[in-house]
């Protein structure tokens, strides 16, 4: 888990356990938005790395190669547009009540 990974006090960014050598400033970055993802393990999905409350966006599990900046996003909105399927808008996916994290349609076992 990120949280258990050395941290910069007064920093947000986090260094890979695996890569200690890289720091997470060098990976994608979404603005405002202090989650990374990490090039090298880019299957391991948001949900079981740290994430910070207030934003309600997650990692496509089959895309994990695909930064949610490179994504389709509704203003105002932070459901996500798969850009493989970006034929399917998240709003048209199932969806966990009280929740804002989507389900892809396509891959209806991952959230």
């Amino acid at each position: 888990m990120w949280e258990t990974l050395g941290r910069n006090v007064g920093d947000t960014r986090e260094k890979c356990g695996r890569h200690s050598g890289e720091m997470r400033e060098t990976l994608g970055r979404n603005e405002g938005d202090t989650r990374e993802k990490c090039g090298r393990h880019s299957g391991e999905m948001w949900e079981t790395l740290g994430r910070n409350v207030g934003d309600t966006r997650e990692k496509c599990g089959r895309h994990s190669g695909e930064m949610w900046e490179t994504l389709g996003r509704n203003v105002g909105d932070t459901r996500e547009k798969c850009g493989r399927h970006s034929g399917e808008m998240w709003e048209t996916l199932g969806r966990n009540v009280g929740d804002t994290r989507e389900k892809c349609g396509r891959h209806s076992g991952e959230v």
